[in-house]
């Protein structure tokens, strides 16, 4: 068996510490991978890998960086490395290893082994704290990630003026996808077109050409008649002019 590596996203659900432990006892090493080569912190390393290998530990042994899963050392209140924590009958032990003078591994796998054979029943245990809900994550992450109100406003700024330009396209993009294509000049839809608009006129320009037809005729009678009138004038004129010069030549 080997040593398990747990984190702030594997912890409860491989443990099962606050849901009943159904999947086994484990017995837990909280070290700092920021403090790698801290003796007292190898030599729980080296006691850790050696109990794993033991084939007849009916306790599971891992292991939590408290560097990289803040979430779980503040969950058990961890404030030093290395700390070693059982977890079993539904109930939590703390290891002490104040007894230890000296960061022998040998010595503290023997103090483990003893602790977990049956020097924690020495102990009341004590409740396992339960895991943290979604607002106690945010809250971390809100001490952790310290932003200036200063740039919190400008952030807010930029995001907002980003989406109104993203509104403003997509709304562009919308009306001219409404809007009916026009055909390209000297296309056959751009022919079929002219000439359906010279074919259709308007009620307006038919009564227009109708007047300018019916004027034109007027004007043409008018000249007509006045012309018969001359020559019907010119005719009676002739009439009169024949008897005065029949009687002149009588006389003469």
């Amino acid at each position: 068996m080997e040593v398990v590596s747990l984190s702030d996203s594997t912890f409860e659900h491989q443990t099962q510490a606050a849901a009943g432990q159904t999947t086994g006892h484990w017995c837990v090493l909280f070290t700092n991978s920021s403090l790698a080569e801290d003796p007292w912190q190898v030599a729980a390393e080296d006691a850790w890998h050696t109990l794993a290998e033991d084939a007849d530990k009916s306790v599971i042994m891992a292991k939590v960086d408290v560097a990289s899963s803040r979430a779980v050392a503040k969950r058990f209140g961890i404030s030093s490395t290395p700390a070693v924590l059982l977890f079993r009958d539904r109930g939590m032990y703390s290891v002490s290893l104040a007894g230890m003078t000296s960061p022998d591994a040998d010595k503290l796998a023997a103090a483990v082994t003893a602790f977990v054979e049956g020097g924690y029943e020495q102990q009341a245990a004590a409740a396992v704290p339960a895991e943290p809900g979604l607002l106690d994550v945010a809250k971390e992450a809100a001490k952790v990630v310290k932003v200036s109100p200063n740039i919190m406003f400008i952030c807010g700024v930029i995001c907002l003026s980003f989406g109104g330009v993203l509104f403003i396209a997509f709304m562009g993009v919308g009306i001219w996808y409404t809007l009916p294509p026009k055909p390209l000049p000297g296309s056959a839809a751009a022919t079929d077109a002219s000439a359906a608009a010279k074919k259709t006129d308007t009620p307006a320009e038919t009564a227009a050409a109708a007047a300018a037809a019916a004027a034109g005729g007027a004007g043409a009678g008018a000249a007509g008649d006045a012309a018969a009138g001359g020559d019907d004038d010119g005719a009676d004129e002739a009439e009169v002019v024949k008897p005065a010069a029949r009687a002149t030549r009588r006389r003469a």
